[in-house]
């Protein structure tokens, strides 16, 4: 069975505020990856003691580790120019009717044995 597809979120960690021209890379980046360009959202957060440049976006569904690698190239690839560049975060965010499908999943198991 195949479900849709996948949930992406990396973060950039810097420490100093970002510009527009930061965002506009991490979005130039999430556009290359996406199957859905509607899909890609970039914000910026102010943690602590780091900015996290955060783009949200969805993938055509594949195995994490084989795409991990591709995400982190073109990532840095787009991002080379970020100054105070501190950490990437790549995650796989699990959409809220993929966690429901779980939990019915495993009542169903728990029903059964």
């Amino acid at each position: 069975m195949e479900f849709g597809p996948m949930s992406v979120r990396v973060k950039i960690l810097v420490s100093s505020l970002a510009t527009d021209k930061n965002l506009d890379s991490m979005k130039a980046a999430a556009a290359e990856l996406t199957d859905n360009r509607q899909s890609i959202a970039v914000t910026m957060q102010e943690g602590d003691p780091y900015y996290e440049l955060i783009a949200d976006f969805t993938m055509k569904r594949a195995a994490q580790y084989k795409v991990v690698n591709d995400i982190a190239h073109t990532f840095k690839f787009w991002t080379w120019d970020v100054q105070d560049y501190q950490d990437m975060i790549i995650s796989f965010p699990k959409a809220i009717a993929e966690i429901e499908r779980q939990k019915r999943k495993q009542q169903r198991r728990k029903h059964r044995g």
